[in-house]
């Protein structure tokens, strides 16, 4: 016998979960995502398609990480404009604190000495030039030995 639970995918139990949380005959009627540096938060509203139609309308904030829904939460008061507001002033403080943290350069280690040898095998008549002015060139932010020719010689 086939065991369906195990066919589905993570984020498929998710969506199912998310339709018995808010009920029978409710469908999406507005939607925002919001984009942050690792992933979206998007905001669903759902409102009641079918009777009884005095429901509340909800608000569900499900996460996506690398195209993937990764979770989701109900918003407490079912406000989706406050929801959305929320996320919105959440994702502007967090792209700025990743920004003022991509500025942040921490000022490089003198170099001892190469680290990693790259063997580039260019053929004959082809030379590489480096002017040197910004200092050595750096590969995961040690410096590189350029050697020319076969594996491991200088030629």
């Amino acid at each position: 016998m086939l065991d369906f639970e195990k066919l589905q995918s993570p984020a498929f139990k998710a969506v199912v979960a998310i339709a018995r949380h808010v009920g029978p005959g409710m469908v999406v009627t507005d939607r925002r995502a919001i984009t942050f540096p690792r992933g979206q938060a998007q905001v669903w509203k759902f409102t009641p398609a079918t009777p009884p139609l005095d429901r509340a309308a909800m608000s569900i904030v499900v996460w996506v990480v690398q195209h993937k829904l990764d979770s989701w939460t109900p918003w407490p008061d079912d406000d989706f404009a406050a929801a959305v507001a929320h996320y919105e002033a959440l994702a502007q403080a967090t792209w700025q604190t990743a920004k003022e943290t991509l500025s942040v350069s921490p000022t490089p280690a003198a170099p001892t000495g190469p680290t990693r040898v790259i063997h580039l095998g260019l053929p004959a008549g082809v030379s590489l030039h480096w002017s040197g002015a910004n200092g050595p060139p750096l590969l995961a932010g040690k410096p590189v030995q350029f050697v020319m020719g076969g594996a491991g010689g200088a030629s």
